[in-house]
């Protein structure tokens, strides 16, 4: 996610008339460029900033991201200490003795030196540890995405409506863990246009945890789809109860996430620990002077503003990467990028699938076939209801509204293994004529 390429913000090239009856891939595809427009723009400040990968000469001479402003403050206090008592030592008081020099520099850097390394050490490997913890579970939330749908993709074909919808949550819950962990209300309609209406977003702004509303709307249409009545039969009822409970370790997995990185943001490193280790760089740097300025003389300012900026730095660098969900800082984690990768993936999966029952109803799921849907002589619309159609009775009804489609001439004069007998219009109305028989 750190090249413009990634970002189409033109309606690329699909057949849009060809989904007309798989509702919530034509309206993902036909939105796709207002989301890339806004996620460009919303990653671009963290996607063109340098990485640690990209050289030495960027990573030394980029002032912005090394949190200068976290570690501004003391250094100014620090070096301005060191020019006034470089100043008062030169110019107005002897220099003091190299014998309490020596026996103090002993001290500093047996005892002292030895304690502000290892607060510093401790201090960064722990921040390592929570932002690396971060980001694996926004890569556990992508995983979990892409199984979970995948999932719902397969064995929800015979409730088309709630399949979409806990689809369309799914991609939501990613954009709502990002807002709710970066503390914002508003969601932005183009996040998520094309996936979930105006008043479903408005919905989830107004909740007062939008993650947990948008997991909840996933439970509640996978329950629908897998909705077991008295008539339902009783190998579909055993098999439609494990395929639920699967899902639902899904779902439970991205509210682990979820609750992980609320750990990470509420619980920062103790304050006793932060302030002692402050507390104690700060006298050990105020103090340098003393010891350097016979070393050193009227460099001693210099010397002390560039050890300042070293020790006070590495602190610097562990509170910019100990929250790291903030949108404007360089160092902190592309949620934006993250929830990106989502979308994509959940429009990946759900096209595929789409393409492939069109494959399927016009009779040629060849391999080397991307669309044949486009080939077949289908209309788009009625190729649709038709696709979900043979799975069971309750769907089968619907036939009589739609009158079954007449053999196309593409078909027919294919030269290839296809039998008209298992042709979907004749499957379906075989199918009717069974269902009407048994009642």
């Amino acid at each position: 996610m750190r090249h413009n390429e990634m970002f189409d913000t033109e309606n690329p090239k699909y057949d849009f008339q060809l989904y007309l009856e798989y509702p919530l891939v034509h309206s993902m595809l036909c939105n796709e460029s207002i989301r890339n427009i806004y996620f460009e723009k919303a990653t671009k400040m963290q996607r063109e900033y340098p990485r640690a990968t990209d050289g030495w000469a960027k990573s030394i001479f980029m002032m912005k991201g090394r949190a200068l402003d976290r570690c501004l403050f003391p250094w100014l206090i620090v070096s301005l200490n060191a020019c006034m008592w470089t100043l008062i030592l030169q110019k107005y008081i002897n220099v003091i003795s190299m014998k309490n020099v020596a026996i103090w520099e002993i001290m500093f850097s047996s005892v002292v030196n030895s304690i502000i390394s290892f607060l510093l050490v401790f201090r960064l490997h722990r921040v390592a540890m929570r932002f690396w913890e971060a980001r694996g579970m926004w890569g556990k939330i992508l995983v979990t995405s892409r199984c979970l749908v995948q999932s719902i993709l397969v064995h929800t074909n015979h409730a088309p409506e709630a399949r979409d919808k806990a689809i369309a949550y799914v991609a939501a819950f990613a954009i709502s863990t990002k807002h709710y962990i970066r503390g914002q209300q508003e969601i932005p309609d183009d996040e998520l246009a094309g996936i979930l209406t105006h008043n479903e977003i408005h919905r989830l702004e107004i909740s007062p945890h939008s993650a947990l509303f948008s997991s909840n709307k996933i439970r509640e249409y996978l329950k629908k789809a897998f909705l077991i009545t008295s008539t339902t039969p009783v190998q579909n009822a055993a098999a439609w109860s494990i395929q639920l409970n699967l899902m639902e370790e899904n779902i439970n997995i991205l509210i682990d996430q979820l609750g992980g990185m609320e750990k990470i943001r509420s619980t920062p490193l103790p304050f006793v620990y932060v302030s002692q280790l402050r507390t104690c760089l700060l006298i050990y740097l105020l103090s340098l002077p003393f010891l350097w300025i016979n070393h050193w003389g009227w460099m001693t300012a210099f010397v002390m503003c560039v050890t300042a900026f070293a020790f006070l730095g590495m602190e610097a660098a562990a509170s910019e990467c100990e929250i790291p969900f903030n949108e404007n800082r360089t160092n902190h984690l592309e949620l934006d990028a993250y929830c990106y990768n989502v979308i994509k993936s959940i429009q990946q999966l759900i096209k595929d699938n789409a393409d492939f029952h069109i494959q399927q109803i016009c009779g040629n799921a060849g391999e080397n076939d991307n669309y044949p849907g486009i080939h077949c002589g289908f209309e788009p619309q009625k190729v649709y209801r038709e696709s979900w159609n043979g799975f069971n009775h309750q769907v089968s009804i619907l036939v009589d509204e739609y009158p079954p489609l007449p053999i196309p001439k593409e078909i027919i004069n294919r030269k290839k293994s296809f039998s008209l007998d298992h042709a979907p219009h004749k499957r379906i109305l075989r199918r009717k004529k069974q269902f009407i028989s048994e009642h």
